[in-house]
C-alpha cells in the first residue's frame, strides 16, 4: 500500500509568508519597547519619538522597521565628528545668565560618541527570536 502527497507550492509560500510576518511583527514590537527604554534620556523627546514602521514583504523576504523620528536621533545614534557651530539667524551664540553670560561667533564642538540604542535593541530582541539583525544605511 502506498500513500501519495502533493504539495501546493503557492499555498505553502503564502502560509510561510504569513507566519514570517507575524514573527517580524513580534520582533518589531519587542524592539520598539526595548528601544524606548534604552534610548538616551535628556528631555524625553527622543524617547517619545519612537514608532513602529512598515512591515515590508518582497518576494521571500519579510522585514520590519522601528523608527526614531526626532531630527537629531541619527546624530545621537551614530555620533558626530568634531565640528564648528555657528549661529544661523543671529550674530552670536550666547549661553549663561547675568554676569556669567557668554557670547561667541562660533564654538568648536568636540563631537559626540555613538549611542546605538536602536541597533542594540534590535540585536538583543532579534537574537532572542533567532534573527540575524543587520544595520540599514
Amino acid at each position: 500500500m502506498a500513500s501519495r502527497f502533493e504539495l501546493d507550492g503557492g499555498a505553502l509560500r503564502d502560509h510561510l509568508r504569513a507566519e514570517a510576518t507575524k514573527l517580524i511583527r513580534t520582533a518589531q514590537r519587542r524592539t520598539l519597547n526595548a528601544a524606548i527604554h534604552r534610548s538616551p534620556l535628556d528631555t524625553g523627546q527622543l524617547e517619545n519619538s519612537h514608532r513602529a514602521g512598515n512591515i515590508i514583504v518582497q518576494g521571500t523576504r519579510v522585514s520590519g522597521e522601528v523608527i526614531a523620528e526626532q531630527d537629531y536621533a541619527l546624530a545621537v545614534h551614530e555620533g558626530t565628528r568634531p565640528h564648528v557651530i555657528r549661529p544661523r539667524r543671529v550674530k552670536a551664540l550666547t549661553w549663561g545668565k547675568g554676569a556669567g553670560r557668554v557670547f561667541a561667533r562660533s564654538v568648536n564642538h568636540p563631537g559626540s560618541r555613538p549611542q546605538p540604542w536602536l541597533l542594540n535593541s534590535a540585536r538583543a530582541e532579534g537574537t532572542r527570536l533567532g534573527f540575524e539583525v543587520t544595520p540599514v544605511s
